[in-house]
């Protein structure tokens, strides 16, 4: 990420609280200090996507490039919450195709992400 300021992960688990299922959020080490989570949630350090998604039923994420096609190789619907432009269209092309959906940012609150 692009500084603590677009780092999204703590606002996402809250938004996610609600949900009864287990969650893997997985950070880069200069990233780890940021998720202080109180749900019972596991956080992963640095693992490979590709090794962690086959595990996954779904995966929210910024819309990288590298994190949608890994997760569309591996057949997991995906949430896009797009913090650039540039991947608010990966995002829409994404949902499009019907792989996953698109939240933009300003609609990433608990009544979207948390919803069934």
């Amino acid at each position: 990420m692009v500084g603590s300021r677009n780092f999204l992960v703590p606002e996402i688990l809250t938004a996610l609280a609600g949900i009864d299922a287990g969650m893997v959020v997985a950070v880069s080490a200069a990233d780890r200090e940021l998720v202080t989570a109180t749900s019972p949630i596991r956080i992963k350090v640095g693992p490979p996507l590709h090794t962690l998604l086959p595990m996954c039923d779904a995966i929210v994420h910024p819309g990288s490039s590298g994190t949608m096609l890994t997760a569309a190789s591996a057949g997991v619907p995906q949430v896009i919450v797009p913090i650039f432009m540039d991947r608010a269209e990966i995002a829409q092309l994404v949902a499009d195709s019907g792989a996953g959906v698109h939240v933009p940012l300003e609609a990433a609150d608990t009544a979207h992400l948390g919803a069934g």
